[in-house]
């Protein structure tokens, strides 16, 4: 009697520590990342008429990338770092790392010739982006994130692509920085 109420108490001690996070929809799709506090890493995506919106989250809020061509919707999108085969389209790390990839080609060189050193080879800021986006390309990634809010489920969700429309709002696409992967909206004021 004692170890079916142990195994019983085990196995719902188990189902809590696995239990999906709040931020995450259900259906969402679950793999191993042993980086992760809770080894999980949880992925999924939201379609929409002029795009889609790629998401991944483990314990905190969601990475998304925007993708602004429909046809590409189709095939893998990745949220982390390069993704060729996604298109042009915008990629949220959080409020201090996202940017615009795949408008433009973007090398190694220019993520160096980007960067500001000091004297001493210290970092000290960033060149301003030798590209721009146009209006209608801003235009279309704030409709892709629009109808992608309007299909989110979480609020987690609904939050991360609030602060995304707010970073989208605030560039007039001229005004960009160098990054890592591609150009970054400005910092905010």
């Amino acid at each position: 009697m004692l170890q079916k109420s142990l195994a019983a108490l085990a196995l719902c001690v188990g189902l809590i520590a696995c239990a999906t996070p709040e931020s995450v929809p259900s259906g969402a799709n679950v793999w191993y990342d042993p980086t992760t506090n809770s080894g999980r890493n949880y992925t999924w995506r939201r379609n929409a008429e002029h795009g889609c919106a790629a998401f991944s989250a483990s314990e905190g809020a969601p990475i998304v990338r925007l993708v602004v061509d429909p046809a590409r919707c189709r095939g893998q999108i990745r949220t982390h770092d390069n993704c060729d085969e996604c298109g042009p389209g915008f990629l949220y790390y959080g409020d201090t790392y996202a940017f615009f990839q795949n408008y433009w080609p973007w090398t190694s060189d220019d993520m160096t010739n980007g960067m500001i050193f000091d004297s001493n080879g210290m970092w000290v800021g960033v060149r301003p982006c030798p590209h721009a986006l146009t209006p209608e390309q801003l235009a279309t990634l704030r409709l892709v994130a629009s109808e992608v809010h309007a299909r989110a489920t979480t609020d987690a969700e609904r939050q991360t692509l609030e602060r995304v429309s707010r970073i989208l709002a605030s560039t007039n696409g001229a005004d960009l920085v160098s990054g890592q992967h591609g150009c970054s909206p400005p910092p905010p004021a």
